[in-house]
């Protein structure tokens, strides 16, 4: 079970990793064809900032952490004691029946009732403690993932980057070798 976990965290490393490496693509494509538009040049930083704030991944596995803070502080909430109170007013009028005689009457009778109920939790078993420290243990989990997305995210970002920069030196280096042997074959 935990290679086909990490069989599927490669599968989607290298999907977000070719996704990022297209968009550069596309952006040094269009950026190199475009002649009369003014070159952006975007440096690791910048793209790193970029990715950071535009990736789902990332959005996600944040949610999903703030999903586990939530839980976790309803879990401790749940220790706390309840609190409940009520109060019923009521008219009658007419023939009825005295709440506090059992009598029959025939006149307007007011009554109320007023009630407060508190309950604490006393003791289960250890079961919220433990429901705590699974919750607080899952938080974070939570947070280790949203890091670890975070830093998968940076480092194909900057694999990415080198990659077009290898790229860019790989074009100018061809750009030399044309001239070169454009030069050897003039003077042959």
């Amino acid at each position: 079970q935990t290679k086909a976990q990490d069989l599927a965290k490669i599968s989607k490393s290298n999907k977000m990793l070719r996704k990022i490496l297209f968009a550069c693509l596309v952006l040094a494509i269009y950026s190199g064809t475009a002649q009369n538009e003014k070159k952006i040049t975007y440096s690791l930083s910048d793209c790193i900032e970029i990715a950071l704030k535009n990736n789902l991944d990332l959005k996600s596995a944040a949610l999903k952490a703030k999903t586990s803070e939530v839980n976790f502080h309803q879990t401790k909430n749940e220790m706390l004691p309840t609190l409940n109170g009520n109060y019923d007013l009521g008219v009658s009028n007419g023939r009825s029946i005295d709440p506090y005689t059992n009598d029959i009457i025939n006149q307007k009778l007011t009554f109320s009732n007023a009630g407060l109920g508190l309950d604490a939790l006393v003791f289960n078993g250890f079961r919220l403690m433990n429901s705590i420290k699974r919750d607080r243990f899952q938080l974070q989990a939570a947070e280790m993932q949203t890091e670890e997305a975070r830093q998968e995210l940076l480092l194909a970002v900057t694999l990415a980057y080198i990659q077009i920069l290898n790229g860019k030196d790989q074009v100018e280096l061809a750009k030399a070798r044309l001239e070169t042997t454009q030069q050897q074959l003039d003077r042959l």
